[in-house]
């Protein structure tokens, strides 16, 4: 089973990476950039401010830096040691 996913991870990343088109390129490197979906979260926290006011909209905002917190330690140092991906 884990050679299946290990071989549908190289091929998918084989096709995308494979086809060598300039706005395929350009499009995963605005993608996947650090800040791009900043506007976004801000967005949709100025819209729950408006929505329900400023008590909820702090718990949300505290809750997600908790959960991004927490998803980068756990991605960061523990499943990357299981995988072994670097």
């Amino acid at each position: 089973m884990v050679e299946f996913f290990n071989s549908l991870d190289n091929d998918l990343l084989l096709y995308i990476n494979g086809n060598h088109t300039e706005f395929l390129d350009s499009l995963m490197w605005v993608l996947t950039g650090k800040y791009l979906w900043i506007p976004l979260y801000l967005i949709l926290l100025y819209l729950v401010y408006k929505r329900f006011g400023k008590f909820p909209a702090l718990v949300i905002l505290a809750l997600f830096l908790v959960n991004f917190g927490l998803s980068e330690y756990t991605c960061g140092t523990l499943v990357r040691k299981w995988v072994i991906r670097t």
